[in-house]
């Protein structure tokens, strides 16, 4: 369940299936804090990282993937929304949520929890994807990532 103070990006599509979402869980290490002690800015986007990349492992979109079938899936636009600091040494959540979307893209909408639950930051990714031989846009959706958005809609991956 989405804590209520959650910021979706991206338009839930009616008809669409729920989002698929992964969680990692780090502590926040010394030399990722500025002079303040609290997360320096620049590493949230390791840390949506981080979770991006487990969510890929997670549902078979990872790099090997998408080398597999001469995709890259390049990143178009990331946004952050800071909420409170992530103090130096907290243990900290890192959630990715991929959002349905019938667009050739990927839009994956992420938040940085406190252990208390409270939000340190939310933010999200949108990649496109491209031909990786020649660098070209693909302006339809690629054969595999139709297969796998297939078997997102029939609950594949909704298990409970």
């Amino acid at each position: 369940m989405r804590h209520p103070e959650f910021k979706q990006y991206f338009e839930r599509i009616p008809g669409g299936p729920p989002p698929l979402e992964v969680s990692v869980t780090r502590r926040l290490q010394f030399s990722e804090s500025d002079p303040l002690k609290i997360a320096w800015h620049g590493n949230y986007a390791k840390f949506f990282e981080a979770a991006y990349t487990e969510l890929s492992h997670s549902f078979g979109f990872d790099n090997d993937r998408l080398e597999e079938e001469h995709v890259s899936a390049l990143f178009y636009h990331d946004e952050y929304d800071y909420r409170i600091p992530l103090p130096c040494d907290a243990v900290f959540h890192t959630s990715a949520a991929l959002i349905w979307t019938d667009a050739p893209r990927i839009n994956i909408e992420y938040a940085v929890r406190l252990e208390d639950g409270r939000i340190a930051a939310t933010g999200c990714t949108t990649q496109v994807f491209i031909d990786a031989r020649d660098f070209t846009p693909l302006w339809h959706i690629p054969a595999f990532w139709e297969e796998f958005l297939n078997r997102w809609k029939e609950g594949a991956y909704h298990h409970g």
